[in-house]
């Protein structure tokens, strides 16, 4: 069995290659990273819910919600992750300007026990 590999722009020469015949080679922006506090909890009917508190039906998200929800804890948060990504790549730079403060300090969830008549 033989293995062929396509050759590569310096084997072939920049000027042969057509533009649809390859994507443009571009430089991709070093990327930042950034802590997001999400607070995960198993609902009652089952399943997990992963929020974030910064970014919960605030003024920041004009009314919106991003809450995530999964049949489990890991599921949760990978959509709450993706959920965040298409919040920040439709709001731009006021979306990255928003998750400079997207990491609550300090945050404490605890559960409470309260009387009810």
């Amino acid at each position: 069995m033989r293995v062929h590999f396509a050759p590569s722009i310096e084997q072939i020469g920049a000027d042969l290659v057509r533009p649809y015949a390859l994507p443009q080679i571009q430089e991709q922006p070093e990327l930042e990273k950034k802590k997001v506090t999400v607070v995960v909890y198993p609902d009652e009917d089952g399943g997990y819910t992963a929020i974030m508190p910064y970014f919960s039906c605030s003024e920041t998200t004009g009314g919106d919600c991003l809450i995530a929800q999964g049949w489990t804890a890991e599921e949760a948060l990978m959509e709450a992750r993706q959920l965040l990504q298409e919040y920040l790549d439709l709001n731009g730079r006021e979306g990255h300007y928003h998750l400079e403060y997207a990491r609550l300090e300090g945050i404490e969830v605890r559960e409470m026990e309260v009387e009810v008549a």
